[in-house]
């Protein structure tokens, strides 16, 4: 079995920096890694891969976690709040 190779530190930070936003509002909010893994459609394990920056942060996975914690994107990750950007413009183009 081959070992992941660690993240680049500019996602590790992303990720450090979204596990550290969802700390801070977890229990005001009442949420818990199982219900951001409910919401994300996916594992609690998958959620903690992202948390401890073992897994980089996708735009999927991110707006789903600032949904659920009243944050912007931008808070934990500006090159994924540009990301969803983008991919709202495209969505609401005008043919």
């Amino acid at each position: 079995m081959t070992k992941k190779r660690p993240l680049p530190p500019e996602r590790k930070a992303e990720c450090d920096a979204a596990h550290e936003l969802f700390l801070s509002k977890k229990k005001e909010l009442g949420l818990s890694q199982k219900k951001i893994a409910d919401l994300a459609e996916m594992t609690p394990a998958a959620v903690n891969l992202y948390f401890k920056g073992i897994n980089a942060l996708n735009v999927q996975f991110a707006s789903v976690l600032a949904s659920a914690i009243n944050e912007p994107i931008e808070r934990f990750s500006p090159r994924l709040a540009r990301e969803a950007e983008m991919i709202n413009k495209a969505i609401n183009l005008k043919s």
